[in-house]
Parts: structure tokens; sequence; C-alpha cells
């Protein structure tokens, strides 16, 4: 399978104890591109690349922001999505029962893919005041809510 990571190197669980045997096991096993986040919006935009080339799963070593922006780049493609956790508390992949620990993380995804083991999902959307949507994975703050995360 093609793979492109999508490493967000600044998260608070990324450093190289945990990346270069990520990326050592899965180059082993499948075709695999590593990319870096270095903004906002650059995981929907490698996420959209990964898509538009035929990628078959993106694969996010992130946290939840990183995570969401990925997802936003392949909503209407065929291109699958996983995550290793990256952030401090990622919860998206705790939902879904993977390991906090990246590297089990990767094993169990590695497990998934060799098993072609994969399971559609629903998105979420809210209107934006100027008529756009803006996609979620699991959880939409607004409001309160929304005003402390900006600001941290």
């Amino acid at each position: 399978m093609r793979l492109r990571l999508i490493v967000n190197p600044i998260a608070s669980r990324v450093n190289t104890r945990a990346r270069v045997p990520i990326t050592s096991a899965l180059a082993a096993a499948h075709e695999l591109e590593v990319v870096e986040t270095g903004q906002r919006g650059d995981a929907t935009k490698f996420a959209r690349e990964a898509a538009a080339v035929g990628i078959d799963v993106v694969v996010v070593l992130a946290g939840d922001g990183t995570l969401n922006e990925a997802a936003c780049g392949l909503i209407g493609s065929s291109t699958a999505l996983a995550t290793l956790p990256g952030g401090s508390t990622n919860v998206f992949g705790r939902a879904l029962g993977i390991s906090h620990n990246p590297i089990e993380a990767a094993a169990q995804l590695l497990h998934a893919l060799a098993a072609r083991s994969f399971t559609r999902i629903g998105v979420g959307a809210a209107r934006l005041p100027d008529g756009s949507d803006r996609w979620f994975l699991f959880h939409l703050g607004i409001g309160f809510d929304a005003a402390v995360v900006k600001e941290m």
C-alpha cells in the first residue's frame, strides 16, 4: 500500500525515539512518503494532495488538531485516514482503542493494514457565518469553549 505519513514535528509527543522506529516499520511493509507540517493548514494540503495522487492511506503522527486538518483534506476522497498519537491527549485515537504509545499504535496500524481492516466513520459539519462548512471528527467547540481554545 502507498502511505503518506504527516508528522507535526512540534507535537508534544513527537520525538526521534518514537519517529525513527515508526517510519522504519511503515517503510518496511509499505511504500512510505513522509511530510512535515510547518504551519496551520499544511496537514489539509498534504492530505488533499495525497488523495489526488492515489495514496491509499494518510497516517497522521500528531495531535487531534493536525488529525482534524488531515481529515478535512480527505473529505470526499477514497483515501483512508489513520492516526498515531503524537499529541498530549489524542482523544480521537483513544476513542477508537488505539494505544497511547505511538510505537504500539504503529504496530496496531500495521496489523490492521495487513488484514485490510478499514472502518468508515462519519464526520460532522458546522456551517460558518461565511457560508463555508467546518468539518470535524468527534468534537466541535462553539461559544465559550471555542473562545478558550482560541486563546490557548
